[in-house]
């Protein structure tokens, strides 16, 4: 049995980060249905019934032509990611200053 890393947190609701230990991934959607990219450009889409075991899922091999796709996903999460906290009402200048306090070196 070999050693395992994975890691998976949540961005936004239906939207996750996967860490593991052959790299990293985005993951849209929710029980039942959801969509993965990773870094090295493979998709994988899935389906199944909850509650019952049963899936299918289709995987695309990554292609030198499909390495676009994960800096393209990255880039429009972190757009949603910003649209979410302003609309939450978040100061951005009081949120770096929070990360980075003026003072420290």
């Amino acid at each position: 049995m070999g050693f395992r890393f994975r890691k998976r947190i949540k961005i936004l609701p239906g939207v996750y980060l996967n860490l593991s230990a052959r790299g990293v991934s985005f993951s849209f959607g929710r029980k039942g249905l959801h969509y993965t990219v990773s870094s090295s450009g493979k998709r994988t889409a899935s389906v199944g019934l909850p509650g019952t075991g049963m899936s299918y899922s289709k995987t695309s091999k990554a292609s030198t032509g499909g390495k676009w796709l994960f800096p393209v996903v990255l880039a429009f999460l972190l757009v949603v990611l910003i649209l979410y906290l302003r609309n939450q009402g978040v100061s951005f200048p009081d949120l770096f200053a929070k990360f980075f306090p003026k003072g420290e070196s």
